[in-house]
C-alpha cells in the first residue's frame, strides 16, 4: 500500500536524515549518526547472535530478535531528542534486526530444513 499512496501522490519521498534534521533541528552529520550507530551495532553483535542460534535455536533468536526491534522502533517513535533516537533506533533497533536478519542468512546457508526460521 505505502507504494500504491506514493505513486498515486505527487509527493517525492523524503529521506529520513533530512526528516530527523527538521524534528530535532540537527545536522545531516548528527542524523547519519544514528545510521552509522545502527549499522556497526548490527556488524559487531552477529557474532553474538550466532552463538545464541547455537544455544536456543533459529526460530526462537528470530523471534526474541523480532520483539527487540519492535520494541525500539515504538519508543523511537516517542523521542523527544537526538539522542534518544540514537539509543533506541541506533541501538535497541539495530540488535533486534541483527538477530533477525542473521537467521535469515544462517538459515539458508546451514542445517537441515527442519532446523529453518
Amino acid at each position: 500500500y505505502p507504494l500504491c499512496a506514493l505513486a498515486v501522490s505527487d509527493e517525492r519521498p523524503v529521506s529520513t536524515q533530512s526528516t530527523w534534521g527538521d524534528e530535532y533541528g540537527s545536522s545531516h552529520g548528527e542524523t547519519a549518526l544514528i545510521h552509522s550507530i545502527n549499522q556497526a551495532t548490527f556488524m559487531v553483535l552477529g557474532t553474538v547472535a550466532g552463538k545464541l542460534t547455537k544455544v536456543y535455536g533459529y526460530r526462537r533468536v528470530t523471534q526474541v530478535g523480532a520483539c527487540i526491534a519492535a520494541i525500539g522502533l515504538t519508543i523511537s517513535s516517542f523521542t523527544t531528542s537526538l539522542w534518544q533516537l540514537i539509543i533506541s533506533y541506533g541501538l535497541i533497533y539495530g540488535t533486534g534486526l541483527q538477530w533477525v536478519l542473521i537467521q535469515v542468512l544462517r538459515s539458508s546457508m546451514n542445517g537441515s530444513r527442519h532446523e529453518k526460521a
